[in-house]
């Protein structure tokens, strides 16, 4: 967001400040919806995630997120709708919106290659765990992975309370996992595997 920048000192009547047009934004999202701390599941959201800049000129980074790439559009144009309205009702102040597509929701191209998925279950349960399907609601290397032509489900880690200040991880669920990889590529390389699943 582009304003305009001018000494406090003589600022009235001159002074457009990009921060509060960006804090505008980010005000008029919605609260009760479309934000990860009151969506669950496979519900969307969208998520001031960074800002920098100053009075003159100011930058917001937002993740937009959904199990429904239609959706996602609309999460989008949300964020285009905002800040048309809010940056647009001073002629002064300008934006621009730019979407970098990171990756789509990994389920579509997974259903293709559903034995990929049966062998993690039994590369699991060979650890000694039972597999237990939940929805993985941020980014993860296997989306990653799955959008650039590589399906990869996600397995498990045994981590909690991701990204926060009490994020742990314990040496027997880490074992687990370090486990079923070992046992993931035992059962890649069984010769008949191919045979098996096709």
């Amino acid at each position: 967001m582009k304003g305009v920048g001018v000494h406090p000192g003589t600022a009235k009547g001159r002074l457009v400040n990009a921060l509060k047009l960006l804090a505008d934004v980010v005000a008029a999202l919605p609260r009760d919806r479309l934000s990860p701390e009151t969506t669950e599941e496979r519900e969307g959201f969208v998520h001031p995630q960074r800002v920098a800049g100053g009075a003159s000129e100011a930058t917001l980074w937002l993740l937009a997120r959904d199990h429904d790439d239609a959706l996602l559009e609309d999460h989008v144009e949300l964020v285009r709708r905002l800040a048309t309205e809010i940056v647009g009702a001073e002629p002064r102040a300008s934006f621009t919106l730019d979407v970098q597509e990171q990756y789509r929701n990994m389920r579509t191209e997974l259903d293709r290659h559903p034995e990929i998925v049966t062998v993690a279950e039994e590369a699991i349960r060979r650890a000694g765990v039972e597999p237990v399907h939940t929805i993985i609601r941020g980014g993860t290397d296997g989306a990653r992975l799955t959008e650039k032509g590589l399906p990869t489900p996600n397995l498990f880690t045994g981590g909690q309370h991701y990204h926060s200040l009490r994020e742990w991880l314990s040496v027997q669920d880490m074992a687990a996992a370090a486990a079923t990889c070992v046992e993931l590529v035992k059962l890649w390389g069984e010769p008949d595997r191919l045979r098996r699943s096709g």
